[in-house]
């Protein structure tokens, strides 16, 4: 995914935007952080406890002052029976993501969930 970072919070984290919102990541590449256009990996650490269904199109919201958490509003892709990861899809990137609960959801259905955090792997070199 295409990010800018916006600003550097401090203590790794950073406020960044994409093609589908905003939001405070923490930054897990080595060496300084710091402004500018980046090719990331987005991951979201914690298993999602709910989720709801989603009207809209993908959607990544949260707001930097308030602290981490991070809404993400995605396509369920895929996933496996018995297996709690989830293959969602916000715009062109596919993010993996473990489920609590997966009771009702179906591939191409438009979900959105809350987590307290997600991480931002640079891709670059």
């Amino acid at each position: 995914m295409e990010v800018e970072v916006l600003g550097v919070l401090g203590s790794g984290t950073v406020h960044f935007s994409c093609a589908h919102g905003s939001a405070a990541g923490r930054w897990m590449s080595a060496g300084p952080v710091r402004t500018g256009a980046f090719h990331v990996e987005v991951e979201v650490p914690d298993e999602v406890a709910s989720w709801s269904a989603a009207p809209g199109g993908p959607g990544l919201h949260g707001d930097p002052a308030s602290g981490l958490e991070v809404c993400l509003d995605a396509e369920v892709v895929s996933f496996e029976a018995g297996d709690p990861v989830v293959a969602v899809r916000l715009g062109a990137d596919v993010l993996l993501v473990e489920f609590a609960d997966r009771a009702g959801l179906s591939a191409g259905a438009r979900i959105s969930f809350r987590v307290p955090e997600v991480h931002l792997y640079s891709t670059e070199l």
